[in-house]
């Protein structure tokens, strides 16, 4: 057996024998030697570890307990004064040779097996020596035990063994449950948070269609008001064929019908008042002339006109200037005259009287035209006041029209969520 696998046996040594050993100087160190006791087990040293038997059976060749050692010394030192005594009584032996008996006489040999056995110390190996009478039984039951001791501890090694990777895994288990621990309650708290969160986006969501509701009652409120406003200025009031039944989106309805009409009375007003007042309109090309400009401003159809102008052309035509004096007809001013000129002095004299005739005419026709052209100044202004207005309302309109288009598209995602 090996070293580590040996343990110690239950001794029936008794203190009597350790004070032997004592007073013959075998046991120098008290605490060197470790000896059992009759109710425990000691647990020496990896050294200490080997039995008695193990040794006598491999006959002393491996080292040996001390108390053993010393034990056996004492045993020789007996036995060696044994055989002293021996020699002592050769003589003796050598007489009974003759007689072909080795043996002593019988009075020495009573008195040396006496003398010997009397001795303390051989008493005392003989009583040590009684104890190992059948001591092999014992050892092998012994080394069943260790045997059974040995597969014991390889049992207990082994759930040791079991047992520390359990509480390794037990250990990882741990660690694993309070990661999980710390991440569940980071969840709750990221929980609380998103709870708080959600409650919040609520909140804003209820306050945010409040305000929403509200805010499509004043659209609803001011497309009803335009649409009144339309009925009003047009007096045409008109029915939904496919109403969707909301009324934010019926009310823009009625105001895309009466802004079309809207524009379809404006598109009619522009055309006429392009006929009328052609002039106050934007032209489409810049004239090259003065001439295409008053063409543009004054139709070749107008009789008036045509005849007013035929009427000045007769005066400038019937009026023949008076030679004498030249510095007050000039040479340029003649004019060719299809009634034929007497030079006598009744002729002249007929002559400045249609001269004079002639002036007071232009001057009344200066003072008539400059009456015409304030009338005309002022008519204009007043159709410039009328057009202006016009152009007014046609803004007024346009911008009404924007604001329900503005409305639509902004009800339009309210709508398509609904």
């Amino acid at each position: 057996m090996a070293a580590e696998d040996l343990d110690w046996e239950r001794s029936k040594i008794s203190n009597q024998d350790l004070n032997l050993m004592k007073k013959l100087g075998l046991m120098k160190k008290d605490d060197a030697i470790r000896f059992p006791s009759e109710e425990s087990y000691p647990n020496p040293p990896m050294e200490y570890r080997v039995s008695f038997v193990d040794h006598l059976i491999r006959g002393l060749s491996a080292p040996i307990h001390d108390f053993l050692r010393g034990l056996l010394f004492v045993y020789g030192i007996q036995l060696h004064q044994t055989i002293l005594l021996c020699l002592l009584f050769l003589p003796f032996l050598r007489m009974e040779k003759s007689k072909n008996k080795l043996s002593l006489p019988r009075t020495i040999k009573v008195p040396l097996f006496m003398k010997v056995k009397s001795q303390p110390l051989i008493k005392d190996l003989l009583r040590i020596g009684t104890q190992f009478v059948g001591y092999r039984e014992y050892a092998s039951k012994a080394e069943e035990k260790l045997a059974e001791a040995n597969e014991r501890a390889n049992t207990l090694a082994l759930q040791l063994e079991q047992s520390e990777k359990a509480r390794k895994k037990a250990e990882l288990d741990a660690v694993d449950a309070r990661a999980e621990a710390d991440k569940a309650k980071a969840d709750a708290a990221g929980v609380e948070d998103l709870r708080k969160r959600l409650h919040d986006a609520e909140t804003s969501l209820s306050e945010h269609i409040t305000a929403q509701s509200a805010r499509e009652e004043a659209i609803l409120k001011r497309l009803k008001t335009q649409s009144r406003r339309f009925v009003a200025r047009t007096a045409q009031e008109f029915q939904l064929e496919e109403p969707v039944n909301d009324p934010l989106l019926d009310a823009l309805s009625f105001l895309e019908v009466h802004g079309s009409e809207a524009r379809e009375g404006i598109d009619q007003a522009k055309a006429g008042l392009s006929r009328l007042f052609p002039y106050f309109f934007p032209k489409k090309e810049e004239p090259a002339t003065f001439l295409d400009l008053a063409k543009s401003f004054n139709s070749a159809e107008d009789l008036g006109l045509k005849m007013r102008q035929e009427n000045m052309k007769l005066i400038f035509d019937n009026y023949s200037p008076i030679p004498d004096p030249p510095e007050v007809f000039p040479s340029s001013l003649a004019k060719k005259s299809s009634v034929p000129v007497n030079l006598d002095d009744s002729s002249s004299v007929d002559l400045t009287e249609e001269l004079k005739e002639l002036r007071v005419q232009l001057q009344s026709v200066k003072k008539q035209s400059l009456i015409l052209m304030e009338q005309s100044r002022e008519s204009s202004e007043k159709e410039k006041i009328a057009l202006q207005q016009a152009q007014d309302a046609i803004t007024d309109k346009d911008a009404a029209v924007a604001e329900a288009d503005a409305a639509a598209s902004l009800y339009a995602p309210a709508a398509n969520r609904c």
